[in-house]
């Protein structure tokens, strides 16, 4: 169940009273701004942060300001593109820390606070700041084992594998209070993966996932890899809001802005989920994804996670667009460990003592050839390259892969026919349509079928690319 801290949280429209609110920007010339007020989503769903303070000096302090940002906001009027900057990636030197204080004495922190908006009257300041995420950390009692909840704004639809409700209404180890805190909950997702227990439900406007493990500490960026988990086994753009993690004796709250919810890219779950028999596969698949993207160490989207959101948004936009991303993702993935291993020809040395064999073939050939020495040492380097495997293209990389058994054939030419087509610009006429599109479906198999070799999955799958999305088994040595 989640704390009553963490409950404080679970409305989109965020207000934080403040006593006490510091904003401090120690570079190039040290400036902080002091005095009350309050932290907040807009109308946007983004935080911002609203200061009242008093100035001695207004006048030289509103001149300090508009020099710093190079223009002016409210009443007044831009300098011009030059001094305002128009067009520049904002500097370091220009964001502020903040330091906060609520009604509660809990203390709210973030580093990347940027001010937009000033406003007097007389020597009353009125600030409105920008930022991304605040943070508050502060000791608890001891917990036993590390826990994480997070909050995602919107209801993401899932497999659910129990009905909440009957199920605790019927337990009489749970008391009345916890009976009516669960009756918010229609159904759930109860399940076990890589060594956590994961529990995931809707509650009004929101999606709640809690996450329990047997450790004291959580791996570092746990909270990104399971949204990236959700996010390809669910096909939905997902994004935590809140997030509480519990650990070694420490709470730590994170708020961060709300993404634009009219903007709902979606994606075909690798597994259709319409159908409850298909519960058990979908969690097993969200295992292997975990398992293997819980090993990048960088604090950044994992590599295939970020295609998947890139597909996300292509698809949001025009069919071109998701054929062009859909094809550059399958070429990416062979880039990617262990893709880039098992595609290379020279996994296999039969072979690449046979196109070493062949290329002395053609060198030879090339030699006996009265042609101009520039082009002879050209094709001796384009050769040396092939043979060396720095070139091996991603067509000859897919047919390997589907020479040891682990993709069909019908899936590359698919991949080859639509990107050369999308990368050169072709206009797709609208009745041919239905024709890309099915063929968008079988690349989207084609990159399905990538990840599965990457995690390591064997098993059920929608095959999108057929009538009726019949429900198919990958195997390796198929």
């Amino acid at each position: 169940m989640t704390s009553q801290d963490f409950s404080d949280f679970l409305d989109k429209n965020l207000h934080i009273d403040c006593s006490k609110i510091i904003l401090r920007n120690d570079k190039n010339k040290p400036k902080i701004y002091e005095g009350t007020g309050s932290i907040t989503r807009n109308s946007k769903g983004e935080l911002e942060i609203e200061l009242f303070y008093l100035d001695d000096n207004p006048w030289m302090s509103l001149c300090e300001h508009i020099e710093a940002i190079g223009e002016k906001q409210g009443n007044l009027t831009v300098l011009d593109d030059t001094t305002a900057k128009i067009g520049s990636i904002t500097e370091e030197s220009e964001y502020f820390s903040l330091s906060a204080f609520d009604v509660q004495g809990r203390e709210w922190k973030s580093m990347r606070v940027l001010i937009g908006e000033r406003k007097d009257n007389g020597n009353q300041i009125f600030l409105i700041a920008q930022l991304h995420e605040i943070y508050s950390n502060y000791s608890i009692k001891e917990n036993e084992k590390a826990s994480l909840y997070l909050q995602i704004y919107g209801r993401v639809k899932f497999p659910s594998n129990i009905f909440l409700a009957s199920k605790i209404a019927q337990n009489p180890l749970i008391s009345t209070e916890e009976k009516l805190e669960y009756a918010h909950f229609q159904s759930a997702a109860h399940f076990f993966a890589c060594n956590y227990e994961f529990l995931i439900k809707h509650k009004d406007e929101f999606t709640i996932i809690e996450v329990k493990s047997d450790c004291d500490k959580l791996l570092e960026m746990i909270e990104t890899r399971i949204c990236e988990a959700l996010q390809f086994v669910l096909g939905e753009f997902i994004e935590w809001s809140t997030l509480e993690l519990n650990e070694q004796g420490n709470k730590t709250i994170r708020i961060q802005s709300l993404y634009n919810q009219n903007y709902k890219p979606k994606f075909k779950p690798p597994i259709r989920f319409e159908k409850s028999d298909t519960t058990e596969d979908i969690w097993c698949l969200y295992e292997h994804y975990l398992k293997y993207i819980l090993q990048h160490s960088k604090k950044s989207l994992h590599p295939i996670s970020g295609w998947v959101r890139r597909i996300f948004e292509a698809r949001a936009l025009y069919l071109e667009s998701e054929m062009l991303t859909i094809t550059v993702a399958v070429e990416s993935l062979l880039k990617i460990a262990p893709l880039k291993e098992i595609s290379d020809v020279r996994s296999d040395n039969n072979k690449f003592n046979d196109l070493a064999s062949q290329i002395d073939i053609i060198k030879n050939a090339i030699n006996d050839l009265d042609i101009d020495d520039n082009l002879n040492k050209r094709l001796e380097g384009f050769l040396g390259e092939i043979q060396s495997g720095n070139d091996l293209r991603a067509i000859d990389r897919l047919w390997n892969l589907e020479n040891k058994g682990l993709l069909d054939k019908k899936l590359i030419a698919a991949w080859k026919y639509i990107r050369n087509r999308a990368a050169h610009g072709y206009v797709l006429h609208p009745q041919k349509f239905g024709k890309y599109i099915k063929l968008c479906n079988q690349v989207t198999i084609l990159f399905n079928h990538l990840v599965f070799i990457a995690i390591d999955y064997t098993g059920n799958y929608t095959d999108y690319s057929e009538k009726g999305w019949t429900k198919k088994e990958y195997n390796k040595s198929k």
